[in-house]
């Protein structure tokens, strides 16, 4: 249960870092792109259900794979943005 409330945190904060990267009138069409490739996760996600037909394995696999992302924000610490608006 606790890696749901993570990974709704690392997805919103995902979002806001990717639309960051863009100007402020390209960020709708950035949002909408991001918001593309999470409907195709999605359709993914119900072949992989189709797939395995056991929902504890299914589960297991969706909560690892989410895993894997945590360590990727200790990286991340400052936006690309930030970092950008400093050097100028």
């Amino acid at each position: 249960m606790t890696v749901f409330v993570v990974l709704q945190g690392l997805l919103l904060s995902g979002f806001v870092m990717a639309c960051e990267l863009f100007a402020a009138k390209n960020r709708t069409f950035a949002g909408v792109m991001i918001e593309g490739f999470f409907s195709v996760a999605t359709c993914l996600l119900a072949l992989l259900a189709f797939l395995i037909r056991n929902w504890v394995y299914l589960q297991l696999l969706i909560s690892l794979l989410g895993l894997f992302t945590i360590p990727l924000f200790w990286y991340v610490l400052c936006s690309l943005l930030y970092f950008l608006r400093r050097l100028q």
